[in-house]
């Protein structure tokens, strides 16, 4: 997995609060905390964690009733949304909330579908990895969002 390329702690305006962000090729994180050690600290973990997450999904199969749950969400979503053209009204479905909530176990599911359906995935698998492997240039070209996740998903072996 990727390592930070950099580190950047400032101080909140509001009270002694710092934060750490931590950006390194697609991932940007930011961690809060009392002090700057604190801060930076609670950083590198959360950079680690979803590094663990991801490499432990790679190593798994698919749970059998995990992939029943998203594809009923996905189910309930899809008809839910139908209708809406607004990426906002898309993602505030509660059914799209709950396969956020699923986690990391679901990256090769939503990946898939992504591949399968295009459908509009990005800001879950963003809201999972915290990683945004999507080109400026390439913001809104459906298409180009779409091979930059499943190349994203190839390299982490979630594909």
């Amino acid at each position: 997995m990727a390592k930070p390329q950099s580190q950047t702690t400032v101080k909140g305006d509001v009270g002694s609060h710092f934060a750490t962000k931590l950006s390194g090729g697609a991932r940007t994180i930011v961690a809060h905390g009392t002090t700057a050690e604190e801060s930076q600290r609670r950083a590198k973990r959360v950079w680690e964690a979803r590094d663990r997450q991801i490499t432990e999904v790679a190593k798994q199969a698919i749970d059998e009733g995990l992939r029943v749950a998203f594809e009923e969400l996905v189910l309930v979503w899809s008809a839910g949304t139908a209708h809406l053209s607004s990426p906002a009204k898309l993602i505030e479905h509660p059914a799209y909330r709950q396969i956020i909530g699923l986690g990391p176990s679901v990256l090769p599911l939503i990946l898939a579908d992504l591949e399968e359906s295009g459908r509009f995935w990005f800001p879950a698998l963003n809201a999972i990895t915290g990683e945004t492997p999507i080109p400026e240039d390439a913001e809104g070209d459906v298409e180009r969002m779409i091979a930059a996740w499943l190349q994203w998903g190839r390299a982490n072996g979630l594909v």
